[in-house]
């Protein structure tokens, strides 16, 4: 067998658990495999080579699946190709000359919706596909558009595949009600315009609201997502199809909350707000707490199912968010169950991660990225999140919030918010700086400097907030511009990774990081040409610091909760106690 039918039959086929085959052909793992398909199958991707439309459109769309650390946005890039060559084939005046039939017309421009707004939200990019006017193209799709499939599947049987159609079904329905969502929320021109018209400002909460509503009229028709609880261990295609479904469905919903959250800071202070500023914010962390649960849910079925070997590369970015603020969660626990709770959630997420390293090469660009914002997550926690209840600070905390030049004054809170919904509460921009940095090293493939940041955020940097971004650390000024340059290129070659970006950067322990290795989550990663002295922290004053993180106990702050099932052996919980100085 030819070593390329032996990559695409490994790639292809995820029940397909042949280790001989691989070593046969010369593969150490699946991972080495689908890298050299997809080298293989860019190469004869040519467009000056001569095929017809269809196949060219087909395999441009199969590539879309596969991103590499060298080129993040790839996918974004080959979704385009498909889409020029799905145009020849709608412009062509004969089907029958191109051997084209209806279903397979309707078919390709489906899976073309479905992969443009797979892309949309979960790596926050600009939408490809803008309307649904196309003629013909987007009909619904019947059971007789799949009959070769329905009847003639070596896999599944008729049952089967009639379950799988009707949830492709919903997932279809799910694509086109997201057309509005990923034109408001993810086209460049309409996303820049941040400081809004009294009157515009209210068009824009009106078409937010009716997003919102027609996403949970969807929900409410559609299948219900399979529980966490209902695991089996044994794959079930149907599931996971309704499961992505599901993820897609509930990404929406926080890439809504937080598209109005930051709105709604933007213009804070603006005259017909006032005082429904705090009303606005509870309803917005009302809908972002619901779609992270059940965001969060989705990744620990996939988790616990059995699912992680199935799963595509995109699910990474889907796990993103909800890794964060499970951290989080722990960091804050207000007791031993909230803590065992949150870290059988971590440990859920991370498993993805990690199963995915054994699959695909740029999950290491990913962890590296993610183990950066974790560290943010630290800071933005010790610095804001509980500095306000710290007994050593009884006064009030003053710090930058509002747009440049406004001052707002949070009050000392009797505790500490108890999980990142009630810190988002309180202070939402506190929230908003971590999830605008998962945004932008989604879509741009890199890290950003501060000035990449919203203006709503900024401050949090450059003020009493957390200082400065933690990959920033001894960068460059010149190097942080040119990252900020490259946000409006389209040549994939300038985009800079996070690789990149990080051999660059010496970085102080990360102690979400350790808290992930203590536990086995994730391995740390070194970015490549990164010696292990560059590791190393050379300001003795910055160690000092970051030592004094580590240096008590945070059991103290569990004497007041009974630990129900406390294990045998004493938890080291060094590494989660706050610099309380």
């Amino acid at each position: 067998m030819r070593r390329e039918a032996i990559a695409l039959l490994v790639s292809s086929n995820a029940l397909c658990k042949l280790p001989y085959l691989l070593n046969q052909a010369g593969y150490e793992n699946k991972r080495e495999a689908r890298k050299h398909l997809y080298q293989k199958a860019k190469a004869r991707s040519d467009p000056s080579r001569q095929l017809a439309a269809i196949p060219k459109a087909q395999g441009a769309l199969l590539l879309t699946h596969h991103t590499s650390a060298d080129a993040p946005q790839a996918g974004s890039l080959w979704l385009t190709r498909a889409i020029e060559h799905a145009m020849v084939v709608d412009s062509h005046p004969s089907d029958s000359i191109m051997g084209v039939s209806e279903s397979m017309r309707k078919r390709l421009w489906w899976c073309i919706l479905l992969r443009d707004r797979s892309i949309c939200i979960g790596l926050r990019r600009r939408p490809q596909i803008t309307s649904i006017r196309i003629d013909g193209c987007f009909d619904q799709l019947n059971e007789s558009d799949f009959t070769d499939e329905m009847r003639s599947s070596r896999v599944h049987n008729y049952e089967t595949k009639k379950k799988l159609f009707i949830a492709f079904q919903e997932q279809c329905n799910l694509a086109l009600l997201l057309t509005e969502l990923v034109c408001l929320i993810f086209t460049p021109g309409l996303a820049a315009r941040r400081h809004l018209a009294p009157d515009e400002f209210c068009r824009h909460n009106e078409r937010v609201e009716n997003i919102r509503q027609s996403l949970l009229v969807w929900e409410s028709h559609a299948q219900p997502a399979p529980s966490v609880m209902s695991q089996s261990g044994i794959y079930d295609p149907v599931s996971t199809l309704k499961s992505l479904t599901f993820m897609y469905y509930y990404a929406a919903r926080v890439d809504l909350a937080q598209h109005a959250a930051l709105l709604t800071e933007e213009h804070s202070n603006a005259p017909p707000f006032g005082k429904s500023y705090h009303l606005s914010i509870k309803q917005i962390a009302c809908d972002l707490e619901a779609g992270m649960a059940g965001l969060t849910a989705t990744m620990e079925y996939f988790s616990l199912n059995g699912n992680v070997e199935h799963l595509p590369l995109s699910v990474l970015a889907y796990a993103a968010m909800p890794l964060v603020l499970a951290a989080i969660n722990l960091k804050i626990s207000p007791s031993y169950l909230d803590f065992q709770k949150s870290q059988r959630t971590l440990d859920s997420i991370s498993n993805i991660i990690r199963h995915s390293e054994s699959l695909y090469d740029v999950t290491d660009v990913v962890a590296a990225g993610t183990s950066q914002i974790l560290q943010l997550a630290y800071l933005v926690t010790k610095n804001m999140i509980t500095a306000s209840h710290s007994p050593s600070k009884p006064h009030k905390l003053h710090y930058r919030t509002a747009l440049e030049g406004q001052s707002q004054q949070q009050s000392s809170y009797s505790c500490q918010a108890k999980n990142w919904v009630e810190a988002f509460i309180r202070i939402p921009r506190a929230y908003l700086l971590i999830s605008t940095c998962v945004d932008y090293s989604l879509a741009f493939g890199h890290l950003p400097c501060g000035d990449s940041l919203p203006l709503s955020v900024r401050p949090l940097v450059s003020g009493n907030g957390i200082g400065r971004l933690p990959w920033t650390i001894r960068l460059r000024r010149d190097e942080c511009y040119s990252s900020c340059q490259s946000d409006t290129t389209k040549d994939t070659d300038d985009v800079i990774s996070v690789n990149d970006k990080l051999s660059n950067v010496t970085m102080p322990p990360d102690p979400f990081q350790k808290l992930l290795c203590e536990h086995e989550y994730i391995r740390p990663l070194r970015s490549p040409g990164m010696s292990s002295a560059n590791l190393d922290i050379k300001n003795a004053r910055e160690r000092s610091e970051v030592n004094a993180c580590y240096s008590k106990h945070v059991l103290s702050t569990l004497d007041d909760h009974e630990l129900v099932g406390k294990p045998k052996h004493k938890m080291n919980l060094d590494f989660l106690d706050f610099d309380s100085n």
